[in-house]
């Protein structure tokens, strides 16, 4: 690696490793059963996983709203095997999903290769290299999309420049994809 520069092309972070560090040392392996560091976990996630998750989902998230249970959740490694299970659940061959740019460069093949689903790009960027996340442009990308368009694909904070949309900017993308 070199230094003096900063890998843009790259998700993975190194920044927080002392901690993450840190925290492992700090574990006792030893209260874990042994048969269940050696073996897969259940397809899903362990049920004491999707307990942890549903409690910070329903805690931080979802305040208002009646809560999840655990066997409501499934848990999976990775946004490529997420997008990848989405595109055969949610679409047909030939549906299209909406995307501001810049986006994750993996969602084309992810959601493309078995799902056959085409990745519409929302144009958000202006000449004066400004981010324009408006209604307009999905609109303008919706009718240009190839296929019936199932689904809009926010990642934020995005990947891969880490920039994030304000709740302002994402409300009106939201109601005008409600009508």
């Amino acid at each position: 690696m070199k230094w003096g520069y900063i890998r843009l092309s790259c998700a993975d972070n190194s920044l927080s490793s002392d901690l993450i560090f840190e925290k492992f040392r700090s574990i006792n392996w030893q209260k874990f059963e042994e048969n269940k560091l050696l073996h897969y976990p259940r397809e899903g996630g362990e049920l004491s996983t999707l307990t942890s998750a549903a409690n910070f989902i329903n805690k931080f998230c979802r305040k208002e709203l009646s809560p999840l249970s655990p066997e409501e959740l499934i848990i999976i490694s990775g946004v490529t095997m997420a997008s990848d299970i989405l595109s055969q659940v949610l679409f047909n061959s030939g549906d299209s999903v909406l995307t501001p740019a810049p986006f994750y460069y993996r969602f084309v093949n992810d959601f493309g290769e078995r799902g056959l689903v085409n990745v519409e790009i929302v144009q958000t960027l202006t000449e004066n290299g400004l981010l324009d996340l408006s209604v307009e442009r999905f609109e303008e990308a919706f009718l240009k999309a190839k296929g019936k368009v199932r689904a809009i694909l926010i990642v934020n904070p995005q990947n891969p420049d880490g920039c994030y949309f304000t709740l302002n900017q994402l409300k009106p993308i939201i109601d005008w994809a409600l009508k």
